[in-house]
């Protein structure tokens, strides 16, 4: 079943969430003070650990894939996965 999943963001450079493989991140925005991703993921696939990397305007992306990017306050953050599994995105940076 495809379906939309809603994920927080944590206040980190580097993170691991558990996703459907495939699933595809379609937001990223603030929500009551915390970043949150929302994701079309399939139930159906199987589960596949995903390496996230969040990155100030200016700072270094190093080998990563861009997802998103989103306001919180005076700071532009963006979103990459820097997993070897391409199964969460192409945009590679």
């Amino acid at each position: 079943m495809k379906t939309i999943y809603k994920y927080r963001i944590p206040r980190r450079e580097e993170f691991d969430l558990v996703l459907p493989k495939h699933a595809r991140v379609v937001r990223v925005a603030p929500q009551r003070g915390e970043a949150f991703m929302w994701a079309l993921v399939d139930t159906e696939q199987p589960d596949v650990r995903v390496t996230f990397k969040v990155v100030g305007t200016g700072q270094e992306v190093g080998e990563a894939y861009y997802m998103h990017s989103w306001e919180d306050g005076d700071f532009i953050w963006h979103l990459f996965y820097v997993s070897e599994d391409q199964s969460v995105g192409e945009n590679k940076a």
